[in-house]
């Protein structure tokens, strides 16, 4: 099926619509608004926690729909909020089982390594730390999580009543410390990135999220464009209508993608491909289910 319309864009938000220095732009912003005006949803994907997404969301002027921890849990629209709110409507979210965390808490215990726990429900993020160089990397993780605010626990993590929807495994290593728990957890994505190791409970992943945020929606996969430029944005690529790698992708995005941008994220790359494909009329208003 060959769609020329397209209902639903979903973007990631580090290295894709945001800038190196995690700006979003006036022409960035003037993009969406002008595909909102069009009829058309507006999804972003990322792995940032619900609160340091909603950073970047309370910066758009239209409804945003966001599937945040690398698809683990999505929201809905919340327009008119001006501060992160834990009770904002969730449409669906993935936790670990408890045996699970306990699998993936217990090999950070091993290795030494400081875990932090996001929760659907929590604007903070729970970390337990045990010495002078966990909390070294924690600190780091804060700057790179962006402010995000801590709740230090006493407690193994283990011990917490509540479950995560992802867990992150903070080091300096993050290559190899991925390649042991993939190695080690046959039912879980493992996400490397700078400083840390993502975690989410297979099938759990953008893609798969992404698709069943259409079904609520009752908009079709051909009727969807996403853009990204991580490793954590293939399947979202791979089950789009139209997937689009930015410039400044990783080459196994790039590969797997029907496009690749002429421009980066600090050329805005996204407002750029938005305005061509508005100019080319190939998005169209959608009802939603």
């Amino acid at each position: 099926m060959n769609v020329k319309m397209y209902s639903l864009i979903a973007v990631d938000l580090d290295g894709t619509l945001l800038s190196t220095h995690k700006k979003i732009t006036e022409r960035t912003i003037e993009a969406l608004k002008k595909v909102h005006q069009q009829g058309v949803v507006i999804v972003l994907c990322t792995g940032r926690s619900a609160i340091n997404t909603f950073t970047i969301e309370s910066q758009i002027p239209v409804p945003v729909f966001t599937v945040c921890c690398d698809g683990a849990i999505a929201y809905h629209p919340n327009s008119k909020q001006s501060e992160f709110s834990s009770s904002r409507t969730v449409l669906f979210k993935n936790e670990f089982s408890a045996k699970q965390r306990d699998r993936i808490v217990a090999i950070a215990n091993e290795l030494s390594l400081c875990i932090v726990q996001y929760e659907a429900y929590s604007a903070k993020l729970k970390v337990k730390i045990n010495s002078k160089e966990q909390k070294e990397l924690a600190d780091a993780f804060q700057v790179l999580s962006f402010g995000a605010e801590y709740e230090h626990v006493e407690i193994d993590i283990r011990a917490l009543e509540v479950l995560p929807v992802k867990l992150c495994l903070l080091t300096n290593d993050s290559d190899a410390v991925g390649r042991d728990l993939r190695g080690r957890l046959d039912d879980v994505n493992v996400y490397p990135e700078t400083g840390h190791v993502g975690c989410v409970p297979k099938p759990v992943d953008k893609g798969t999220s992404l698709t069943k945020l259409c079904g609520i929606l009752g908009i079709s996969m051909e009727q969807v464009v996403s853009i990204g430029d991580g490793h954590n944005d293939v399947t979202m690529i791979k089950c789009s209508g139209k997937g689009i790698a930015m410039k400044n992708a990783v080459e196994t995005l790039k590969e797997a993608s029907n496009l690749v941008t002429e421009f980066t994220n600090d050329e805005d790359g996204v407002a750029r491909l938005l305005e061509e494909f508005l100019s080319m009329g190939l998005f169209g208003k959608v009802k939603l289910g």
